[in-house]
């Protein structure tokens, strides 16, 4: 991943012409998102929790079944230990 500052890699805001959406590069840096988080990396998640922050727990459930060949409810458990651990965070707002 290509880090701004170090050991951070933020997906931007999408443009109308380029829409490159957070859960889209987790996804495609899946390999390499799966290696920090078995380093001990820490996710913060910042924005819409309507549509981004569902996308991006999917993404990251989807990587973990990719990566140990587990089950649905394997990765939600996973996704829920790193939450306990304070290691995915999310400060996201919705709106009606």
């Amino acid at each position: 991943m290509t880090a701004s500052s170090p050991g951070c890699s933020p997906a931007g805001t999408p443009s109308a012409r380029n829409r490159t959406f957070v859960q889209d590069r987790i996804t495609a840096e899946g390999a390499e998102v799966w290696r920090l988080l078995q380093d001990g990396a820490k996710v913060y998640v910042c924005g819409d929790g309507n549509r981004m922050a569902p996308g991006v727990r999917a993404a990251f459930r989807a990587i973990h079944a990719r990566h140990t060949g587990g089950d649905d409810a394997g990765a939600e458990q996973w996704w829920q230990n790193l939450v306990a651990e304070g290691r995915y965070v999310e400060d996201v707002h919705t709106s009606k």
